[in-house]
């Protein structure tokens, strides 16, 4: 019986250190892979040159070498496999389209001129489906026509919310309420879903993204400073934005900690917490992107409007714009056109 109690006593031993051990080894939950694209990705290789002419009033001397733009992608909050985006033909017309970049499927969400492809009031996808357009004074709709609407993401449902000229439209707690702005009286708006007024918001921030309770953009802190709030009160000041608001693109969370944003040196991403950012990727001077989405799921996976400044046929004095969407892996640092249409 003596000998028994040793031999007892190295199996517990044996049987609680492998209990530990199983625990420490147990693998963390898998991140999300991104689907298998049925959407053609061609991938970019930047060609950058430089300097760029310039004419006496400060512009590039170039003319629209593309027929049919693509821009302002955005990704479904819901389901980061899909992603809504203009598309532009010169001259004639745009429509909002939805397109699935595992099955390859696009449709049309709205196929109208009568609503604005202002960066300022840019479609926003909720997460219960429906999508926020703006109707502005430029679009010669009659004034009881002006203002906010919402329609569902497959194209039904188109609902008139708020008769007022209002921009920055943004969703809140998940599709329950939004935030816009009055521009004539530049006061900030939380609304229902319905579009009636809950009340004013008073800080002023702009442009703003949310997130899981918080709000982030930029804000006079006497200078301008990206920053971060949780309901009306400032709960970081972060880093000084040396650009003019001109020149800052836009923004979007890439997850609870860290945001993203587009400037004409190019992207930059910055953690709340420990309050450091970099330069992820920089541009050319003919290289410039106007919008960006993040996909919240782990695969940190960016939707980009990228406008390449290309000269034709290697005549260094005549310049074409090309407009497209482009998917960045922040993770390999690899770029692709997402192939929508005509290119």
């Amino acid at each position: 019986m003596k000998d028994f109690f040793p031999f007892l006593l190295i199996i517990v031993v044996g049987f609680a250190f492998g209990c530990q051990k199983n625990h420490i080894i147990t693998p963390p939950p898998e991140i999300p892979i991104p689907c298998h694209s049925q959407l053609e990705l061609i991938p970019i290789t930047d060609t950058c040159f430089e300097p760029l002419p310039i004419d006496p009033w400060g512009f590039l001397p170039a003319y629209i070498g593309q027929n049919y733009f693509y821009r302002f992608a955005s990704f479904d909050p819901s389901s980061y496999e899909q992603f809504l985006y203009f598309h532009d033909v010169l001259y004639s017309s745009f429509s909002i389209k939805g397109a699935n970049i595992c099955t390859g499927e696009i449709w049309t969400i709205m196929d109208s001129i009568q609503f604005s492809t202002s960066i300022t009031r840019l479609p926003k996808w909720s997460e219960k489906g429906w999508v926020l357009l703006v109707r502005w004074i430029g679009d010669n709709a009659f004034p009881w026509e002006r203002g906010l609407y919402k329609i569902k993401s497959n194209g039904d449902s188109l609902k008139f919310l708020l008769n007022e000229e209002v921009d920055r439209p943004v969703w809140l707690n998940e599709g329950e309420k939004i935030l816009c702005r009055n521009i004539n009286t530049f006061e900030r708006l939380i609304l229902n879903s319905d579009g009636e007024f809950i009340k004013n918001y008073p800080l002023k921030i702009s442009p703003v993204v949310y997130y899981d309770g918080k709000f982030a953009g930029l804000m006079h802190a006497p200078e301008l400073r990206m920053v971060i709030a949780e309901d009306t009160v400032v709960t970081k000041q972060l880093w000084p934005v040396d650009q003019t608001n001109y020149d800052f693109n836009g923004l979007d969370w890439l997850n609870e900690d860290e945001i993203v944003w587009i400037t004409s040196k190019g992207i930059y991403c910055g953690n709340i917490n420990t309050e450091e950012y970099e330069l992820v990727k920089e541009v050319c001077p003919n290289i410039y992107y106007s919008s960006i989405s993040a996909a919240r799921d782990g695969s940190n996976r960016l939707l980009l409007t990228r406008r390449d400044y290309l000269f034709e046929n290697g005549i260094t004095d005549s310049m074409s714009v090309r407009y497209n969407i482009s998917l960045y892996d922040m993770d390999t640092g690899e770029e692709f056109y997402v192939k929508l249409g005509e290119m």
